[in-house]
C-alpha cells in the first residue's frame, strides 16, 4: 500500500516571519507583545519547528489563524479554497443538481407516456 505521507515539510519560522511581515506590526512589535527578547524572535524564524504555544501566541497577537495555514500546507488542495470559493461551488452543484433533478422528471414524463 502507498504511503499518503508527503514529503513536503513544513518551516514554521518562516511561517512566523512572513505571517509578521504581512501585519502592521513591526518585529521589534511583535517581540514586545510576546514578552520576547527581539533577538529570540529572530531565532524563532530559523527553527523548523516551534512549540505550538509560540504559534498560539503569535496567533493571538497578529489576528491571523497560523494553525489554518499549517492546515493549507498539509492538504492543498481542498484546504487552500476560501470559504467564498466553497461557496461558489456550492452554488455551482445546486445549480447542476436542480438542472439533473428537471431532466429526470422529463425522462420520467416520457416513459410515462
Amino acid at each position: 500500500m502507498e504511503s499518503q505521507y508527503r514529503e513536503k515539510t513544513l518551516h514554521d519560522g518562516e511561517m512566523l516571519r512572513r505571517s509578521i511581515e504581512k501585519s502592521p506590526l513591526t518585529h521589534s512589535g511583535v517581540a514586545r507583545k510576546m514578552d520576547i527578547a527581539h533577538s529570540t524572535l529572530l531565532s524563532f524564524y530559523k527553527r523548523p519547528n516551534l512549540r505550538t504555544s509560540v504559534l498560539w501566541q503569535a496567533s493571538q497577537i497578529l489576528d491571523c489563524n497560523l494553525f489554518f495555514d499549517i492546515g493549507k500546507e498539509m492538504f492543498d488542495d481542498t484546504a487552500a479554497l476560501t470559504n467564498k470559493e466553497l461557496t461558489h461551488r456550492i452554488a455551482e452543484l445546486e445549480r447542476e443538481n436542480e438542472r439533473l433533478r428537471i431532466e429526470n422528471e422529463t425522462y420520467l414524463k416520457i416513459l410515462k407516456r
